[in-house]
């Protein structure tokens, strides 16, 4: 996967060859410093920048008491990212990245565990990643108008334990190297009908080698996934207000791992949308479209079979991948001068319905006694495929801006089943979010926001059920045309909760308490 990070222009003023800045910050749920230094230069069509960043983090308090009151998370944290660019004209222009970041901290070797758990490690994760762009096109991109990306990712986590008597070191390395072209081009079929054609490919190949106690690692087999994807995109504008957006994708994808047979699955996926504008203060638009997800090399050949561990897992060669036909429906509003002279209302609002074949889900398909030194009844898990799963939901976002007053309201809903049995899959709790800003004058502003999450008390799976919330922050900020500071504090009532999006169904961590939060920044 490729991702776009700051550039060089993000730091320079009009007309200035160097600039940068320099930015600190404190947040005390966690006992955290951070510092970040960022600068970046021009000369002729070259330009360069550079920015590191380095933060100490100690233990996590929580808004809860007793046993989860505080958790180990001692270590730091060190990044970096080195970019140059070059433009010999308007039409070209070519990009080198390098970027890492090293970070070591005490807590469990699955990132869904819980962090209580008496078998930490001392754990060191390294991730470098090597990116080059080439962004093109014609003088009216009416051909051209597209970017190549060519990058190399490397991910390396060792972990030793500190458990007594100790569990067995384990070392996880995923490398990953791939590349995306992708062009568009515009024409007219018509004196009513413009066309934005948008095709290209991408690819990547993962290849995974792992190990515990310094053999090969049945949880996190070694492996390699290789994927294609092909897609072409038709955005057809017609008769003023009408918007008509036809897609085909297909991927192909081919998954090895020593010991096992070779799989492979290709797929075809459209999807077609229509947008209306009949005024301008509505749109309205439906979508119709298939997607498709391949099983990973984990959820296939995962397998774990002792009891002396807190989990067990067995490998499904049999995992089918799973696909889905989804439908939306939309509408968004916008209007002017609603409550006084200047101000801006608008609203979107979505519904969708998901049916999905072959759907993959973690179940639990037996149990065991542990072993010391672990003790009490361990559970089985496996990744099947749920024949038949409906989902549905909606989303409502509301912005309203008035002089300096800016608010913003945001309501999301989703629902999961399987469509055989009934039961209650996988799928957040409701939400709903609100913000407010306020600029005081042309420094000073303050903010608010509020997250208000509903109970999720009807996933199937009980011990994945969680409690509702609410979370407050707050905060001040003062500006100048170099200088920044920002003054917060986040779960503004110590609020003890733990998100139900935690992966593990036995993991149960509470998310940081109350939080004085400060930065400080200075552009030069």
């Amino acid at each position: 996967m490729a991702f776009e990070t700051i550039d060089a222009e993000d730091f320079l003023e009009p007309g200035k060859s160097f600039g940068g800045r320099i930015k600190g910050g404190y947040q005390s749920a966690n006992e955290e410093w951070s510092t970040n230094l960022t600068a970046a230069a021009r000369s002729g069509n070259f330009d360069f920048l550079a920015s590191g960043t380095f933060r100490d983090f100690g233990e996590i308090h929580t808004g809860a008491s007793g046993d989860h009151a505080k958790y180990p998370n001692d270590g730091n944290l060190k990044s970096g990212l080195f970019k140059g660019g070059f433009s010999p004209n308007e039409l070209n222009r070519v990009e080198l990245s390098y970027q890492r970041f090293v970070d070591k901290m005490v807590g469990p070797t699955n990132p869904g565990g819980n962090l209580l758990s008496q078998f930490s490690h001392d754990l060191k994760r390294d991730q470098e990643q090597y990116t080059g762009t080439w962004a093109f096109r014609d003088t009216d991109r009416s051909l051209l108008d597209g970017k190549l990306t060519i990058y190399q990712t490397t991910f390396k986590l060792n972990s030793h334990s500190l458990a007594t008597p100790p569990q067995a070191d384990t070392t996880t390395m995923t490398k990953t190297v791939g590349a995306s072209l992708q062009n568009s081009s515009r024409f007219n079929t018509g004196p009513w009908m413009a066309h934005r054609l948008t095709y290209g490919v991408d690819i990547y190949r993962d290849t995974s080698e792992n190990t515990s106690a310094g053999q090969s690692n049945s949880v996190l087999p070694n492996g390699e996934m290789r994927a294609v994807g092909v897609f072409l995109q038709d955005e057809v504008s017609f008769l003023n207000n009408w918007t008509l957006i036809g897609a085909l994708r297909h991927d192909d994808y081919k998954l090895t791992s020593p010991g096992q047979s070779e799989v492979s699955h290709n797929k075809l996926s459209p999807k077609l949308t229509l947008k209306y504008q009949p005024w301008d203060v509505l749109g309205v638009y439906a979508s119709y479209g298939k997607a498709y997800r391949g099983p990973t090399l984990t959820e296939m050949f995962g397998n774990l079979n002792t009891n002396q561990a807190l989990f067990n897992f067995r490998p499904n060669t049999d995992l089918k991948p799973e696909t889905s036909t989804a439908k939306e429906v939309g509408a968004t509003l916008s209007f002017d001068d609603v409550l006084g002279a200047g101000d801006r209302l608008r609203v979107k609002a979505t519904y969708f319905t998901e049916d999905v074949e072959d759907m993959i889900d973690q179940q639990v398909v037996g149990s065991y006694t542990r072993a010391a030194p672990f003790v009490g009844t361990g559970l089985i898990f496996q990744r099947n495929n749920v024949a038949r799963a409906e989902r549905h939901g909606a989303e409502v976002e509301v912005a309203y801006a008035w002089d300096d007053l800016t608010l913003g309201l945001g309501y999301s809903r989703l629902r999961s089943k399987n469509a055989d049995t009934g039961a209650h899959l996988y799928a957040p709790p409701d939400k709903l979010a609100f913000g407010a800003q306020y600029r005081i004058d042309n420094n000073w502003s303050v903010r608010y926001l509020g997250q208000f999450v509903r109970a999720q008390d009807y996933d199937s799976t009980e011990l994945r059920r969680r409690s509702g919330y609410a979370v407050h922050d707050i905060g001040l900020s003062y500006q100048q045309r170099q200088y920044r500071i920002d003054v917060g504090i986040t779960n503004l009532f110590d609020k003890p909760y733990a998100t139900y999006q935690q992966s593990m169904a036995e993991t149960f961590t509470y998310e940081l308490g109350r939080s004085v939060n400060v930065t400080l920044s200075a552009r030069f």
